[in-house]
């Protein structure tokens, strides 16, 4: 754990899930649940100067917390999707029409090097960008995404949300993190704990916890 608990009020650590990761940049998220708070909190993997390079902190009250949503699955990046369907219809395009021309060529049994060389060169680029317009498609318009929304009765917005594009720091936060294999586990469990925290915290604290975390093969 790296995070710090107040001692005034005998803060302890309920249980804590390694409910997503990040792939660019590099990072792990845990959502962590204390007798008093309920705090997200992720990191990239120390620099030479031993400090992450990104961290992300977010925290709530248990006591006001209203609701939460949480989601994984796949995710349909657009981006990628639309930037695939151009080049791959680019390809398909300028294919036929290099095609089109060697077929003429060989309909009248001429083909001057000075149209033949580049309708080849047309044939083999668009086969190329067609192939690789599937590609991007293939292995980026489509991904496991994860997301976190938990409200709270004291503030307006989500207090702790994760993955949602319109939030002020891009570091982290506007990226969708990928589920691990305690993302479902967390979800399953985590609205009943909260629901015993906010009625009796040291029966819930003897319930549900101490707890060691989860990990990741």
């Amino acid at each position: 754990m790296d995070i710090a608990f107040a001692k005034q009020n005998n803060e302890r650590l309920v249980k804590s899930y390694h409910c997503t990761r990040w792939s660019f940049p590099k990072a792990n998220g845990h959502l962590s649940i204390t007798t008093e708070r309920v705090i997200f909190h992720g990191a990239t993997k120390p620099a030479a100067n031993n400090q992450p390079t990104n961290r992300i902190v977010q925290e709530v009250e248990v006591k006001s917390i209203s609701g939460l949503s949480c989601f994984y699955g796949t995710k349909i990046n657009w981006i990628w999707l639309l930037l695939g369907l151009v080049v791959s219809v680019s390809g398909l395009i300028g294919m036929v029409s290099s095609l089109g021309i060697v077929d003429k060529m060989d309909r009248v049994g001429y083909h001057p090097p000075e149209m033949l060389v580049p309708a080849i060169f047309g044939i083999l680029l668009g086969t190329a960008a067609l192939f690789g317009g599937v590609l991007i498609i293939a292995l980026l318009a489509f991904g496991k995404a994860f997301f976190l929304n938990i409200y709270s009765s004291q503030s307006a917005g989500a207090p702790i949300s994760l993955g949602n594009a319109d939030r002020a720091n891009h570091v982290l936060l506007s990226l969708c993190g990928q589920p691990t294999t305690s993302t479902d586990f967390m979800m399953k469990e985590l609205g009943a704990l909260i629901t015993d925290l906010k009625t009796d915290k040291e029966e819930a604290f003897k319930a549900w916890g101490p707890q060691v975390e989860q990990k990741e093969n």
